[in-house]
């Protein structure tokens, strides 16, 4: 991470690291820091505010989705067209926004204008990764390594499947349904933040001493006695996750394929479809498979992205390349079977065109720091996000009385 090492001809790592930075590269953080969405360490004191105001945030968001929830009840009685135009612009806009504040991540040392930095960091909550929102370092005192943040993760995510198919079993048919339904929710809104942290357990840096470091945890020696107990976890969760939840996606999708390649008005009415809806309901008949290229992206934006080398031109230029290629295929294809819907997608992924863009602007030129081109450039990004919010909030208005 660039801006931890200040320079200097000093030896003694306070002169040439940043406050609250220590060990090799400055990649480390001291007793009384944790590290930051952008992996630079903060004092424990100004975290413990910011747990507060993400906690705060935390709070308004379940009240919102609490809210959302009740509106979605009281309407899908009247207009069940429009519930379902809600839920498909609100995953469209989810799956790009996680993307984008999944970039500190994915890409550390990505530069970003300071003003759009500020945005990333309080839509930390979209990657539903609870040891980034906690000032978990300060908590542990530094003993919560990355490691356990993986273990603790997956874990989780596990438990909380099975506990909903178990929570399905010996109810009536609809109910089971919806209880499988929440379960592939889940794994949709939690796989790209578990595939990027399994992918960030691979890729070791060699030092001058030919010591090697985990990456995305300097703390951890890839050498050490361990190291080959957690590559085998890491495999074991990489079958699992990344490869066995797309594998599930498309076992599913192929089985009904028949039943899903029907007119819209009859599918809609087959309730043994209700309890995978969650994966084709956007699309055209015709694209029953679509959820597969929209999965695959995500995860290529995300987890495979991690492992080329950090903030380099070819790790920018790759994400580019996805981000234009979805763009252009969502254009050429229209896979949605809303004209709205395929117009908000190919938006969201123009953002994320203009946020590489942005990015490989200010590092070739390096003028990150300059505050007039970093906060024009900021404001452009963020007057798209919010262009594209008020988007959906007008379609939305505007199609109950579709």
């Amino acid at each position: 991470v660039e801006p931890a090492c200040v320079g200097g001809n000093s030896t003694d790592e306070d002169g040439y690291c940043l406050e609250g930075h220590e060990g090799p590269y400055c990649n480390i953080c001291k007793a009384g820091y944790t590290k930051d969405a952008f992996r630079l360490c903060k004092s424990c004191e100004m975290n413990t505010a910011n747990v507060a105001i993400t906690l705060g945030g935390i709070v308004c968001f379940l009240t919102i989705a609490y809210i959302f929830r009740l509106l979605i009840k009281k309407y899908s009685r009247v207009n069940k067209l429009l519930v379902k135009r809600l839920k498909n612009c609100g995953k469209i806009i989810f799956s790009a926004w996680q993307i984008a504040s999944s970039l500190p991540s994915t890409v550390p040392t990505i530069p970003l204008p300071t003003n759009y930095k500020e945005a990333v960091g309080v839509a930390q909550v979209l990657n539903g990764n609870i040891f980034q929102l906690v000032a978990i370092g300060c908590l542990t005192r530094g003993a919560f390594t990355y490691y356990h943040q993986v273990l603790c993760l997956t874990l989780i995510i596990i438990l909380a499947c099975v506990v909903l198919y178990l929570m399905g079993r010996g109810r009536d048919e609809m109910r089971r349904e919806r209880y499988f339904n929440a379960a592939l929710a889940l794994t949709y809104l939690t796989l790209p933040t578990i595939t990027t942290l399994l992918f960030g357990m691979i890729p070791c840096d060699t030092l001058d001493n030919e010591k090697r470091y985990l990456r995305a945890d300097y703390s951890i020696n890839c050498d050490a006695p361990n190291s080959f107990l957690w590559s085998i976890y890491t495999a074991v969760m990489i079958l699992l996750f990344p490869i066995g939840i797309i594998s599930g996606y498309s076992y599913l999708l192929w089985k009904n394929r028949a039943r899903i390649n029907q007119p819209v008005e009859d599918r809609e009415k087959d309730h043994k479809l209700m309890a995978i809806g969650f994966l084709f309901d956007p699309y055209k008949p015709e694209y029953w498979y679509f959820e597969i290229v929209e999965t695959v992206r995500r995860l290529a934006m995300t987890g495979v992205l991690s492992i080329i080398a950090p903030g380099s031109f070819t790790q920018l230029s790759v994400g580019l390349f996805f981000s234009i290629a979805h763009t252009l295929t969502v254009g050429v294809v229209r896979p949605y079977t809303e004209t709205r819907d395929n117009i908000l997608s190919f938006l969201s992924s123009c953002q994320l065109i203009l946020v590489f863009m942005s990015s490989s602007f200010l590092k070739y030129q390096n003028t990150a720091e300059d505050p007039y081109d970093s906060a024009g450039m900021g404001a452009i990004l963020l007057f798209s996000y919010a262009a594209t919010f008020v988007s959906f909030v007008a379609w939305a208005f505007y199609a109950k009385d579709d």
